[in-house]
């Protein structure tokens, strides 16, 4: 018989559940060492593997037949049964399973393009004590702290921005639009990194231009400790010079730079997450030299929601991606502090230039700076 929509959306809701639970299981796998104990494509038995890990030959018998149904394992069957001292669910059959080449690079490749074994970890963040708090937070419009989100979600967040602030702000700086900015900074300029978290967009701007000073300028203390030490290791290594980048734990308008005296200001995917950041803007904006900009780093989003939900476009899926986090972390963060712009993860070019506009600006500009993200280009 034919399947009825609700019998079609139960089973796409089932489906999203099991998927949920195996993205649970790569990260257990990842915690407890069992994948970086398959590396090399070898295939293994769970009996070979316990005795490899000194982990429990039966848990990984279970996580093993998991992850092969996921398809995040080979699955070789065995020939011949082995007895053991408990019954599993479906018998032993001495099957092996291996991690294949590309599943190993997903996970743990680093200097991949398709490596994601730090970003599988952003849904662990947001259970427990968040999502406690979110359902309270519907009730009573108020916010959920970023504290709350623990204290490895900014190394989480350090890690999957610092590669893209490494690999790619030198070539959004060669980019015919900012041609002069770069012309400015290669001399010697002044840059104000806002909301420069673990500090990684700050020692890439430095580097790239070592006659230019980097004010490095972040409220939330956790981050600014992390992005001195990362300064100071970027010191050590010679990346960067000495006194090159100045780092504040405050607000804009409380670091000591002087008025007029910026060439560029950057606010690099942290402007979402900002309960006021029209005042944000307006508080560089006298900080900024008169033929100075701010350039805003933000996930790429449409103006017409309507329009993208008519439509087919692999811009629905980033926009999925993007408006998921904003329920479940960036929305509620923006919103502890009131009054709130609550502008939330989706910043489009029409919300931008409204937004740029109550901060004093006049001109608004963008470009693609990847396959997921826009760089804004904010002028008085």
């Amino acid at each position: 018989t034919k399947m009825s929509s609700a019998q079609a959306m139960k089973e796409k809701v089932m489906g999203e559940v099991t998927g949920m639970m195996g993205v649970l299981l790569l990260n257990l796998g990842m915690e407890t060492g069992v994948w970086e104990a398959m590396r090399g494509g070898v295939n293994t038995t769970p009996s070979q593997l316990a005795a490899k890990s000194g982990m429990s030959e039966r848990y990984l018998e279970e996580l093993l037949r998991a992850s092969a149904l996921h398809g995040y394992l080979n699955f070789i069957p065995g020939k011949q049964p082995e007895s053991k001292s408990w019954d599993s669910g479906i018998a032993n059959e001495g099957d092996s399973f291996a991690l294949s080449p590309d599943m190993e690079e997903v996970l743990f490749d680093e200097d991949s393009p398709c490596y994601y074994g730090n970003s599988l970890t952003l849904p662990m963040y947001l259970t427990g004590p968040p999502f406690e708090k979110l359902i309270q937070s519907f009730k009573d419009d108020s916010g959920v702290p970023y504290a709350l989100y623990g204290k490895k979600f900014p190394e989480m967040v350090e890690k999957s921005h610092s590669k893209i602030y490494q690999t790619e702000i030198k070539e959004w700086l060669k980019k015919e639009e900012l041609k002069d900015l770069q012309a400015v900074l290669s001399k010697g300029g002044v840059v104000l990194d806002l909301g420069c978290g673990c500090g990684w967009s700050s020692i890439s701007v430095a580097e790239e231009f070592p006659n230019t000073t980097v004010h490095a300028v972040d409220c939330d203390e956790i981050s600014m400790e992390k992005a001195k030490v990362n300064i100071s290791e970027a010191v050590s290594k010679k990346l960067v010079k000495e006194g090159q980048i100045v780092p504040h734990c405050c607000f804009a308008h409380e670091a000591d730079i002087p008025k007029g005296s910026v060439d560029m200001v950057m606010l690099f995917i942290c402007l979402h997450d900002m309960h006021n950041p029209s005042e944000v803007l307006a508080s560089a904006i006298d900080m900024l030299k008169p033929d100075g900009c701010i350039l805003v780093l933000e996930f790429t989003n449409p103006d017409s929601f309507s329009d993208l939900m008519s439509s087919d476009s692999p811009q629905k899926g980033l926009t999925k991606f993007c408006m998921s986090v904003s329920v479940l972390h960036c929305l509620p963060v923006c919103k502890v502090e009131t009054p709130s712009q609550a502008v939330g993860t989706c910043f489009s070019q029409s919300t931008m230039e409204k937004v740029a506009a109550k901060g004093g600006f006049t001109s608004v500009s963008s470009f693609p700076a990847n396959e997921m993200m826009s760089l804004f280009v904010i002028r008085k």
